[in-house]
């Protein structure tokens, strides 16, 4: 789990990101808080699971070109990023996703950065037909006084069962249609756009999830669309006018940590709040716009 605040006293923390530093144990839970930014994007591409109103995912028919079927949509967003908990919202970092395509190969990056931590987020790899495929993933962490940390994995996409989830030196392999951490909110959006009826409300979907050395199946549970909040209170001053579709992760016993993120209900869609709550509180980036 990200332990991003579960265990720190949220009644300490400052509501001013340019204050003092907070106590060493308190920083250390929102150092967490920051890097555990990445896993909300944690999302698999969206496929027909058994349990709910079933989705197709097979693309709709729509006599577009072959270069429409393997476009991607490019991104290029900023995100404010909030502690919410029961004494309101506290102004944690800001991050910037991009997401670019040069021929058949796209680079996705992630930078959040905070007075606590700077870290960055790269997946690279090949686009076709079927969409998204990651072949390299990448995370970088950056603490003051301290090394630049970094983890990464060479993704060898196989249907040989008994290969898959097993890692050889940087290599690990994963079934074919796996998504890392970044390569999925654009997967979610390739697929939703050739197939509209993918995000409807109460859908169950599912599909293997690619981390560094191992790789999951997650299943999510969409819900919308809905008008979108900068935080999630009673308040009606935080009630956007944007709409969108919530897909919030389907939790087992082993996970700690609910993960959602919002698309936005017209098109083009854009993924415009990203969330991950533990114990309470939750850590929210927020795009302008909402």
């Amino acid at each position: 789990g990200c332990g991003f605040a579960g265990r720190a006293q949220a009644g300490q923390l400052s509501m001013d990101a340019g204050s003092a530093t907070p106590p060493t144990e308190e920083r250390r839970q929102l150092l967490r808080g920051i890097a555990g930014a990445g896993a909300v994007l944690a999302w698999p591409a969206l496929t027909q699971a058994a349990e709910s109103r079933p989705a197709d995912p097979r693309p709709v028919e729509s006599g577009g070109s072959a270069a429409d079927t393997s476009a991607m949509e490019p991104l290029d967003l900023s995100y404010a990023g909030y502690l919410i908990s029961g004494v309101g919202a506290t102004p944690l970092a800001s991050a910037r996703l991009q997401a670019t395509q040069q021929g058949d190969r796209y680079q996705i990056e992630l930078r959040v950065e905070s007075f606590l931590a700077d870290l960055t987020y790269k997946s690279r790899g090949l686009i076709g037909e079927t969409g998204l495929k990651p072949l390299e993933y990448q995370e970088m962490r950056k603490v003051a006084f301290r090394r630049e940390r970094e983890k990464s994995a060479l993704y060898i996409h196989t249907d040989d069962v008994a290969r898959q989830n097993t890692r050889v030196g940087q290599q690990l392999y994963v079934p074919d249609g796996a998504q890392d951490r970044l390569s999925l909110i654009l997967q979610v959006i390739w697929m939703a756009r050739r197939n509209p009826g993918l995000l409807v409300n109460d859908v169950e979907l599912s599909l293997p999830f690619a981390r560094v050395d191992n790789v999951t199946e997650s299943r999510w549970h969409v819900r919308g669309p809905e008008r979108m909040q900068r935080a999630e209170t009673d308040q009606p001053a935080t009630l956007s006018s944007q709409h969108g579709f919530r897909i919030t992760r389907v939790a087992d016993a082993k996970d700690t940590v609910d993960v959602a993120f919002w698309l936005s209900a017209q098109q083009p869609r854009r993924p415009l709040v990203l969330q991950f709550s533990e114990k309470g509180r939750s850590l929210r980036f927020v795009h302008d716009s909402v």
